[in-house]
């Protein structure tokens, strides 16, 4: 059984295509003649003179996600996001202390509204930053999902090397499968909520039930929680669980197990799941308190 979103205040803004589209066709003349650049049906980029070329750029329109509610009026710039971005995956452990920022380029189409693209290196830096819808800007939280024109050849995560021999073979069949298996019997969804100030307590009702109807005959399933906010380990201040992130909690690790395999590669609300398992002491000691309070404070429980 797959999990079915409702139609409701968290579908994709239905101006996006349009606006997309317009963005997507500005004029070809702001390229000059260079011919060390090539046209991409989105904007002018560096030819790359590497073996990886041909998966490079047979992945960037994948590797691209739409940024909107901008507050480019305040003053903000492409760099800035660039770097607010960056700051975000490495405080989530998305990226080593000393590791590069993944943030390739950035747009802003400041000619059309508050919008703009971001193109991130890896496949699996994409997914990672699909997760930091809601993230605070400048005082503003900005809105962070695939562009309209997303092609979903690909599962998410995958290993970019797969990715890379699917390229070379040029094979249009789909990737399997590669997600993680159950290491104990909670399950987190990441980001299936989008949080914010005016989100209603009916719209974390309608995920609970869907997450109930969809994942409960994978076992017997405790609890559905979620979290309406941020939750950091008090002692390392790591991130623990992201606003918007959806826990399930099984009555043994078989359930979750089955819940791993049997929702791996489904969507929620037009976005692949992104799975992962949250140890039983973290969960026990941490994460399930703070949920138990967020959730009793909203209704939900």
């Amino acid at each position: 059984m797959t999990v079915t979103a409702r139609q409701s205040a968290r579908s994709p803004d239905a101006e996006l295509s349009e606006s997309k589209e317009d963005f997507l066709n500005k004029s070809s003349h702001q390229a000059g003649t260079n011919s060390n650049m090539f046209w991409d049906g989105f904007q002018w980029i560096p030819k790359i003179g590497t073996q990886d070329s041909a998966q490079h750029n047979a992945t960037r329109k994948n590797r691209r996600l739409y940024v909107a509610n901008l507050p480019i009026q305040l003053g903000l710039t492409e760099e800035f996001l660039g770097q607010q971005l960056f700051a975000a995956l490495r405080e989530r452990g998305c990226i080593a202390p000393d590791g590069h920022s993944p943030v390739l380029h950035v747009w802003f189409a400041r000619e059309k509204g508050n919008y703009g693209f971001v193109e991130f290196a890896t496949l699996e830096d994409t997914e990672n930053a699909l997760a930091l819808d809601g993230l605070v800007v400048m005082g503003a939280p900005i809105t962070i999902r695939r562009p309209s024109d997303y092609q979903d050849s690909t599962v998410p995560m995958l290993n970019d090397s797969v990715v890379a021999a699917a390229a070379a073979a040029a094979a249009n069949s789909a990737v399997g499968n590669l997600g993680g298996q159950a290491t104990s019997r909670i399950v987190r969804f990441a980001q299936v909520v989008r949080v914010g100030p005016n989100t209603r307590r009916e719209e974390y009702m309608d995920v609970i039930e869907d997450m109930k109807g969809g994942c409960g005959d994978f076992g017997k399933l405790d609890a559905v929680y979620i979290a309406s906010a941020d939750v950091h380990d008090p002692s390392t201040q790591g991130l623990v669980l992201a606003a918007g992130d959806v826990c399930l909690e099984y009555s043994d690790l078989g359930g979750a197990e089955a819940c791993m395999k049997g929702m791996q590669g489904r969507k929620y609300d037009g976005q692949v799941v992104h799975m992962t398992s949250v140890d039983e002491e973290t969960w026990q000691n941490l994460a399930k308190p703070v949920l138990v309070e967020m959730d009793a404070a909203l209704g939900i429980l």
